[in-house]
Parts: C-alpha cells; structure tokens; sequence
C-alpha cells in the first residue's frame, strides 16, 4: 500500500485535484479513487475544516506547479450545518473569490482549464456527512438493525451527547467497532476493505470523479 502524505503538506503532483476537509476524508477518498484506477492521476489535498477552503483555494490556485500542470478541481464538502445548497453556496463563493468562475450547481462543472466543481457529501441534495454515505453503503441488515438498536437505547438512557447532526459518525463508529480493526474509524477502515465501492450509493459520486478525470460517461 502506498504511504499518504501528511494531512497538512501540499504537494501538486497531479493533473486532477481533490480538496477534502479532514484528514479522514482524504484517506476515504484516496482508496476510492485507487479503486477506481485513478490514483495516477489525482492529488487529494486537506483544507483541514470547510471555514478554511476559502483561505486555502486562493494561495493554492497561484502556485506554479498549478498553473503548470492542473486540469481538474474537485471540492468536497459535508452538509453537516443544512441542505446541500448551503454548503454548496459557501464553497462557490470561497472559488469566487479567488478569482475563479463559480460552479453553477452542486455535482457541475465549470468550463475552461481548470475547471472546478463541488459535491457536497452525503448526496448533493440533503443534510448530512461523509459518514452517512459510508453507513448507507452496509449491506449486513441484521448488523445495522443491532447498531440502530443499540443508538436508540443510548438515546433513551439520557447520555447520550451526539448531535442530531453527527449521528451518523456513532452509528459508523458502532459498526466499525464490529469489524476487527486495530483503528476502527472510516479512512482506516477504507485502507482495510470495509467499505464496499461497488455498492450503488457511491454511484453520484464516483460520476463526479470520473468527470473530474475527464471520463465522464
């Protein structure tokens, strides 16, 4: 397997870009994107949080290896403060803002070299995160009803602190711990061959990756 470079470093090495938030999600997405043979071709580079991506793109955009050598931007999102159109708003505005024509709608990508587009996790549509992706993706039924069990018990005790938002991170985290891994969270887990890539929920997303890699079907 190959070694991922440090969450903070930026390295253009690539024609197709990535930009994901944490460093989770960069793991996820490499293994995806190494499934999907693209791996030769695409950097996946941490902004570290989405209040960050604005700060990031401009500085990131004007290095020369950029100019240079990048064909493709894909940025991607969690829609873990509302609807997709919020996210997506937000991230439209921080590629505006350095100067850059803005994608017209989430999953879209603009024209011209580089263009850029944005997906907004979990569907382009709804409220939600990487890891309610990942958790839709479990095809063990019985699994999943002992893990929704097992959340709404911890609801009914009172102590339980998750916000109604992040559910979906202890619903994985509940399901991972199931699977006999030393790390159980979701990119280790992406290293290791829990996460079915054929399973039809990734479907949306790996179109957009195809179409960042200019495959587009």
């Amino acid at each position: 397997m190959e070694a991922v470079s440090d969450e903070n470093e930026v390295r253009i090495t690539k024609g197709c870009q990535i930009l994901v938030e944490g460093k989770s999600d960069k793991l996820v997405m490499e293994e995806l994107i190494r499934n999907m043979g693209f791996l030769d071709r695409v950097d996946v580079q941490c902004v570290q949080s989405k209040d960050k991506l604005r700060a990031f793109i401009r500085p990131f955009c004007k290095r020369a290896e950029f100019t240079e050598i990048v064909n493709s931007v894909g940025v991607l999102l969690d829609a873990d403060g509302g609807p997709a159109t919020n996210a997506f708003a937000g991230a439209a505005d921080a590629i505006a803002a350095a100067k850059i024509p803005r994608p017209s709608s989430p999953g879209e990508f603009t024209t011209g070299r580089p263009r850029f587009g944005v997906y907004i996790l979990p569907d382009n549509e709804g409220a939600g995160i990487l890891e309610d992706l990942l958790y839709r993706s479990v095809g063990h039924e019985r699994l999943i009803s002992c893990v929704e069990q097992y959340i709404e018990c911890a609801k009914n005790s009172g102590g339980m602190r998750t916000r109604a938002s992040r559910e979906a991170k202890a619903k994985v985290f509940a399901y991972l711990a199931t699977q006999d891994l030393r790390d159980p969270l979701v990119g280790r887990a992406a290293q290791c061959g829990v996460w079915d890539w054929e399973h039809a929920v990734f479907e949306p997303l790996k179109a957009f990756l195809r179409e960042l890699c200019g495959e587009a079907a």
